[in-house]
């Protein structure tokens, strides 16, 4: 008689897992699994499965759930000062089971995209062809003498539906951790901070290891002067911006 060992039913389980939760994104974000790849996908839905688990979300639709709200919001979207009732949400002890909390969450980020991305995703997909069509040096260019209210000005112009939702808390914290990414990246100095913190707001404070965005990784690893390597960042977000045909060739929203 086939004697099935519990290691090998918890091993067949996290396949079949890992197979549903790929063929979901498939289904559900076709033009993300045709740029990314599958290779690239399974990457990222391993790192939502373990995060999720962190979390108590074991069950499949708990996890399928979880990196949804990855694709929607960044991979690291529960630790993102941008997001902070992400955080507030999955560790929310007051919520009865994971399944209340990742209804909770799912709800809320729904509420929170309306007012920020859209009903349609029409205000985030402006930002982006905004910040497509924004040249690399008006985009570096000095808005404000004080660097706070420079940063302000760049992200307010890029995304104010975004921007009039945050706390001066939260924006604190992302540019600090923009100005510490430029230090880490070897790209300390201002273009390098201004172009991480404008990314970091269109696609999330940790895009820099995030495995949605592998142009960001390999920018990133480039071994440049400061200013070269913000440029060639810059470059590498707008080529991938490009492969989503959010531009059109007059220059308007692509279809």
């Amino acid at each position: 008689m086939l004697i099935v060992t519990a290691g090998q039913r918890t091993a067949m389980w996290s396949s079949l897992l890992r197979q549903r939760v790929i063929a979901r994104i498939r289904e559900g974000y076709p033009q993300d699994f045709q740029i990314l790849g599958a290779e690239q996908v399974g990457r990222v839905v391993d790192l939502g499965i373990a995060r999720a688990a962190e979390h108590g979300f074991v069950q499949g639709d708990e996890v399928e759930k979880y990196v949804d709200l990855m694709f929607l919001l960044g991979s690291h979207f529960d630790e993102d000062p941008l997001l902070p009732w992400a955080a507030h949400i999955v560790t929310d002890q007051g919520l009865a089971s994971p399944w209340i909390r990742i209804t909770t969450l799912e709800v809320t980020a729904a509420k929170q995209l309306l007012l920020t991305a859209g009903a349609e995703g029409e205000h985030y997909r402006a930002a982006l062809v905004r910040a497509r069509l924004l040249p690399y040096e008006d985009l570096i260019r000095v808005r404000a003498e004080d660097p706070v209210a420079d940063l302000q000005r760049l992200l307010y112009s890029l995304y104010p539906e975004l921007y009039r939702t945050q706390s001066r808390t939260g924006l604190a914290a992302m540019m600090a951790k923009a100005t510490a990414a430029a230090e880490q990246f070897g790209m300390a100095g201002r273009d390098g901070r201004t172009v991480l913190a404008a990314l970091m707001f269109l696609v999330g404070t940790h895009f820099d290891r995030d495995p949605l965005h592998p142009w960001a990784t390999e920018a990133l690893a480039q071994p440049l002067d400061p200013a070269a390597k913000a440029r060639a960042l810059h470059t590498a977000a707008m080529a991938r911006l490009d492969q989503y045909r959010l531009v059109n060739r007059t220059g308007g929203e692509g279809q």
